[in-house]
């Protein structure tokens, strides 16, 4: 963004070298351009929506129709979080652009990503007049890392070839190639722009766009893909830009430029069929298969992807792309010949985008891929073609296959486990009832018959036994944990004067205070574990407090993004750091039961159940100061 400040550049060393191009535009570079998927937005400065293209109902949902009864600022901020669109709102009163990547919602109500790009339009007095959003959703994107010249002599040649204008800089953002074409279109009387930076040549505020356009690449080492706005001999106009990376062979850094102009309508005929070689060595550079089809599906040109893919490729029409084999990945079922994205795109005028499909190649291998399928269209909208993407996702599907294979095996093994320990636990009750019983009617009959020794040992088993017992409620308490959660609005200050009822006795027994700091919030959870959480909180608190002193305990609850942090604070002896996570472990116990009875359960009982509620639990504390837990819970949308 622009801070008024510019940018020092490093001395200017480059040489470039002059070419007169061909000023005809590649037809079907055109045609792959015209269908990526952005989605642009035009609206007035009251925020009026007057212009949406079709990427943005592909995108968002919504029609044309729709977005032109709705403003700017419902469309994309309405469900922003305040801070970003404070900070948009203050950026766009200043007249600067924005860009960033935020969620937003689809009609349906799904959440998705999307990098957005927020400029103006100004008319010749310098007033902006209208707002204009361009945005692609990075949900799932693909880096798509293009190598446009495989050598010296190939890069050459296309940039004295090509139909696009052409420029290179420097790492100091100095121009040191300009091709004719590019020289003709924007350079003008001052043709001499060789060395000079754009904050030199072009207004400041698209220069600071350049430049920043320019490092991203520089400092990410990956291709960017723009749509600008730029003022050109003939006026301004909409280009497609791509930018890359190169080095030179001891290794300094440099930035490569071709842009499309996209505003005009595609060249003649003629100039497709004389374009023809360059357009095999551009695809030639592309990671990802590329097919163009004739009218009738034959393969008219297909990449080294796409040999490299489908082991070798079948020139046949569409009534033959049977002979191409391969089933929907998410049914099952065979694909037929007319099924293909490329058939349909031929014969319907479908666009079909990234649909799984598991092929058998010509070479009998088996491999997973993405097709996207669009239709080519001529001046009359008449098909006349289809242009098909396949990119191969075979390790990655088969990545996500096994990681949810080991997912599947791990919940059946914690659900067999949790059924064991209550079963475990249940099985155990009734022969350690019959041992407590037995042991009382011995200390019973035979109290005073006995040596000491004698009833100190019936004394320690009976007290052995109800602390077994304690350890398989606590045990049978803990399992049940994972046995199910009901999930509704709870208020969580009925949740607490429940948990506090049921500790009365406890807190009058120690002269406790349990104090609330401020209002606690609705959650959507199950009641009786977050009754349960609160209870083991404040029954630690009181239980583990100093000698001779009151126990203090405080309650408070804040709201933190979109999620509420409760905390529980008490006056008590402290936990050492060391221990801070191990007592959360079941079992773990940090004192002898003549010091603090207790079964270790209660805390690792907390975790589960606030994980249970798809949030996280951690302690705070320093010997002898006191403790305070906190737990999150996630807030209602």
């Amino acid at each position: 963004m622009a801070n008024g400040k510019k940018p020092e550049i490093p001395e200017y060393s480059a040489h470039a070298s002059d070419g007169i191009p061909e000023r005809e535009l590649l037809r079907k570079l055109h045609r792959v351009v015209m269908h990526i998927p952005m989605a642009v937005i035009i609206a007035t400065t009251d925020g009026t929506v007057e212009f949406v293209n079709p990427s943005f109902t592909t995108i968002t949902g919504y029609g044309r129709s729709e977005a032109l009864t709705r403003t700017l600022w419902d469309l994309q901020f309405a469900n922003t979080d305040l801070s970003l669109f404070a900070e948009v709102k203050r950026i766009v009163l200043a007249e600067e652009e924005w860009r960033g990547e935020m969620l937003n919602w689809k009609k349906s109500g799904e959440m998705y990503w999307e990098s957005v790009s927020l400029s103006f339009i100004r008319n010749e007095s310098e007033d902006v007049t209208h707002y204009v959003v361009v945005k692609e959703e990075i949900t799932e994107r693909k880096r798509i890392e293009e190598k446009l010249f495989e050598s010296e002599e190939r890069f050459k040649a296309f940039m004295d070839n090509s139909p696009a204008v052409a420029w290179m800089k420097d790492n100091g953002g100095r121009y040191i190639y300009l091709n004719s074409n590019y020289r003709e279109r924007f350079c003008g009387a001052d043709n001499d722009w060789l060395g000079k930076t754009a904050f030199e040549v072009w207004p400041e505020e698209l220069a600071w766009a350049l430049w920043e356009n320019d490092r991203q690449v520089i400092a990410t080492g990956e291709p960017l893909t723009k749509v600008e706005e730029m003022s050109s001999i003939g006026g301004y106009g909409w280009w497609w830009n791509f930018r890359f990376p190169f080095h030179d062979a001891v290794g300094k850094r440099y930035v490569g430029g071709i842009g499309i102009d996209i505003t005009e309508q595609k060249r003649a005929e003629e100039a497709l069929k004389q374009s023809e070689e360059l357009l095999r060595k551009v695809l030639e550079t592309l990671p990802v298969a590329v097919w163009i089809l004739d009218r009738e599906g034959r393969v008219v040109q297909a990449n080294n992807a796409a040999h490299k893919i489908w082991g070798g490729a079948r020139h046949v029409g569409i009534n033959e792309f049977g002979e191409y084999k391969g089933r929907w990945l998410d049914s099952g079922e065979p694909i037929t010949a007319s099924e293909w994205g490329g058939a349909r795109a031929i014969r319907k005028g479908e666009t079909s985008l990234e649909e799984e499909v598991e092929i058998e190649a010509f070479d009998g291998s088996r491999k997973i891929i993405l097709i996207s399928s669009v239709p080519i269209r001529n001046d009359k909208g008449e098909v006349t073609g289809a242009i098909s993407i396949n990119q191969e996702i075979t390790d990655r599907k088969r990545a996500e296959q096994e990681r949810e294979r080991l997912l599947e095996e791990v919940q059946h093994s914690n659900q067999e486990l949790q059924q064991f320990a209550y079963v475990a636990s249940h099985d155990l009750q009734e022969p350690l009832r019959m041992i407590s019983s037995y042991l009382q009617l011995l200390d019973k009959k035979y109290k005073g018959q006995l040596d000491e020794k004698a009833e100190t040992y019936i004394r320690y088993a009976v007290d052995g036994a109800a602390r077994m017992q304690k350890l398989i409620e606590g045990l049978l308490a803990y399992s049940r944990i994972s046995s199910g959660i009901t999930n509704q609005m709870v208020d969580m200050n009925l949740v607490l004067a429940a948990a506090l009822a049921n500790l009365e006795q406890a807190v009058q027994e120690c002269n406790g205070t349990i104090t609330i700091t401020s209002p606690l919030p609705m959650v959507a959870g199950d009641e009786t574990m977050l009754i349960q959480l609160f209870q083991n909180l404040i029954a630690n608190a009181l239980k583990y407090r100093k000698t001779d002193v009151s126990p203090q305990v405080q309650v408070a609850a804040r709201r933190q993004g979109n999620q509420w942090i409760f905390s529980v604070t008490d006056n008590g002896i402290g936990i050492d750091p060391q221990y801070q996570e191990s007592v959360f472990q079941i079992f773990k116990r940090l004192h002898t039961k003549e010091e603090y009875p207790g079964t270790g359960i209660g805390l690792a009982s907390c975790k589960k159940i606030v994980e249970r509620h798809d949030g996280k639990i951690w302690v705070e504390s320093e010997p002898g100061k006191g403790s305070t837990f906190h737990f999150i819970i996630p807030a209602q949308k």
